[in-house]
């Protein structure tokens, strides 16, 4: 089965070869491949709620202006059915989360060289006066491998939250594990 979407003003041609390949508090993300570009991207699926209203529109700030290198790209963004499709870089080779259950215990190396690409995003979402608020191994993509050495992502801005010097954070959110004490 085939589907048309348009993102902005340029029509995302046909896609197809969907797959479910993670689930979330607010939402399911899907693999597709655009028939026309052969390009595969992701597509992250909120139904719109007024509990999800607000999260989505912070995600989506915080997708458009958090540019980096370490951080998922962001393409587009539609609404269709009462649900918000959110449209955004493919990683391959699936979460940190995945791969260390596949392959055991990251070297001391490969855990300090992943750790040094997630303080740099971390910064850049900083230096944005935003907090993800839910760092985990499951929100750590990896983008390629090359010389057994990991490329990674940060993803899932879906508890995203903007703050001000000398603000507090009270909320505890965030993946059971992660969350600091």
């Amino acid at each position: 089965m085939s589907y048309s979407i348009i993102l902005g003003t340029e029509k995302f041609a046909e896609y197809d070869d969907l797959e479910e390949i993670g689930r979330g508090g607010f939402g399911v993300v899907y693999r597709a491949r655009c028939i026309d570009k052969g390009k595969k991207w992701s597509g992250k699926n909120i139904d719109i709620t007024k509990k999800t209203a607000f999260r989505i529109r912070l995600e989506l700030e915080a997708l458009s202006k958090l540019i980096h290198v370490n951080i998922v790209k962001f393409y587009d963004q539609f609404q269709e059915d009462g649900a918000q499709y959110i449209i955004m870089e493919y990683c391959k080779h699936r979460s940190l989360r995945d791969y260390v259950k596949q392959n055991g215990r990251l070297s001391d190396f490969s855990a300090a060289y992943i750790l040094r690409q997630l303080i740099r995003a971390v910064k850049h979402i900083h230096e944005h006066d935003m907090m993800h608020r839910d760092l985990s191994a499951g929100n750590v993509l990896i983008s390629s491998i090359r010389e057994d050495k990991l490329y990674v992502k940060l993803a899932d801005f879906g508890l995203v939250t903007k703050f001000r010097e000398g603000d507090i954070a009270r909320t505890m959110l965030g993946t059971p594990g992660y969350i600091a004490p």
